[in-house]
């Protein structure tokens, strides 16, 4: 799961840190100390749990959360409170878990299940696309090997989209740059993504897939990507940019001349 913690105190935020790497279903942890950046990355990413500290200064929490709440109807809010007296306000605040600063590994464990299981939360595996310089997937930190072809670069496409639709015509385009768009190249795509929604079904993963009215996307929420966390900001992922982005395939020049100037940007401001 996808997590945010909001804490003002360092050692309280060492501890969730620490904590939270312990616990195999947090698989995404980022921590904040002031609530702006919250926001800001709820709007970016999708985020499952926001755990907030009851008392952070000079902030109304209450509305605080409401506000979290009002930007992704998707997440759910966990508040840690000092004193068990302070665990009906946050329930009145319509939070969906509440736990003392004295936790332990168990009871943050126990709380995440909680919430799964409330909310019949289905746990999927971990979908990784590495794009730098070579594009590959990755299932729970596993190599997946794609050995045909043509359906590694239609997901390959797919991820370069970015969630965005891809129609048949701008597919064809790109993996079958040769040909027209006519009955053959149409029948040449629905044979490879059907042959793609196998390997995901085989894979346990097909969960990642939009398809309607020929029309296929990725869906963001349950997929991760090097790519992505470069257009997210994350400077770590701007580093290990070294000029190649999905280097055998022609029609990805286009989004690594973005991302050459994404990241030299980024060099211009470190000097």
């Amino acid at each position: 799961m996808n997590c945010i913690y909001l804490e003002h105190d360092a050692k309280a935020i060492e501890k969730f840190r620490k904590i939270s790497s312990e616990i195999c279903s947090m698989e995404r942890v980022r921590c904040f100390s002031e609530y702006p950046p919250v926001l800001e990355d709820i709007c970016k990413n999708h985020v499952d749990i926001v755990f907030i500290e009851m008392e952070l200064p000079d902030t109304d929490v209450i509305s605080l959360a409401q506000k979290i709440q009002e930007l992704s109807k998707d997440l759910y809010i966990v508040f840690f409170v000092e004193h068990p007296d302070q665990a009906m306000k946050a329930f009145e605040a319509a939070a969906d878990g509440c736990l003392l600063k004295t936790y332990c590994k168990e009871d943050l464990e126990r709380q995440i299940n909680l919430i799964r299981k409330k909310y019949h939360i289905e746990e999927y595996p971990k979908v990784y696309f590495q794009t730098i310089p070579r594009f590959e997937l990755y299932v729970d930190n596993r190599l997946v090997p794609i050995s045909k072809k043509k359906v590694k670069e239609l997901l390959a496409l797919l991820v370069d989209y970015a969630g965005s639709s891809l129609t048949c015509e701008q597919a064809i385009n790109c993996i079958w740059e040769e040909r027209l768009i006519d009955e053959g190249s149409q029948a040449l795509l629905r044979m490879t993504a059907k042959r793609l929604r196998e390997f995901l079904v085989q894979e346990n993963i097909s969960h990642i897939l939009i398809e309607e009215n020929g029309v296929r996307a990725i869906d963001m929420k349950y997929v991760d990507s090097d790519y992505y966390q470069i257009l997210n900001g994350n400077e770590e992922a701007m580093k290990k940019y070294c000029g190649e982005y999905m280097r055998e395939y022609s029609w990805a020049e286009i989004t690594n001349a973005m991302l050459f100037q994404i990241t030299g940007r980024l060099a211009e401001e470190l000097l």
